[in-house]
């Protein structure tokens, strides 16, 4: 039950992070083709340490987004979410370089936007 939790706790998360991204239907196409996936069903022995794995991963790329935006509890949140995608499997931890990916983006973005300020 727990990781059938976490699983569609994945497909939620990654709904959420599409719409702050893009929007509100390519997060729902992303989740549903996540659930589409054929892997996660035919391995069943492998979901036990990938699919928490994929979730924690997930949330912190989730959480670390809504530190950037919104700051306060969230960078708590993240903080955490990110002790527990490294501790829930090694191979999370090149995983993780994502989020210096995301930042890189979020720094991009906001010197455009106060460039365009400054005019």
């Amino acid at each position: 039950m727990f990781t059938t939790f976490l699983f569609s706790m994945t497909a939620i998360f990654t709904y959420l992070i599409g719409k702050m991204l893009w929007d509100s239907d390519t997060g729902f196409y992303g989740g549903i083709l996540l659930l589409a996936v054929p892997f996660l069903f035919t391995q069943v022995p492998l979901m036990l340490v990938d699919v928490p794995t994929m979730f924690f991963l997930t949330f912190t790329i989730f959480a670390f987004i809504m530190a950037l935006n919104r700051g306060g509890i969230w960078i708590f949140i993240s903080s955490f979410a990110i002790f527990l995608a490294v501790f829930s499997k090694y191979s999370t931890w090149l995983m993780l370089s994502v989020l210096v990916v995301v930042f890189l983006v979020y720094l991009i973005q906001n010197s455009k936007l106060m460039t365009e300020g400054q005019k």
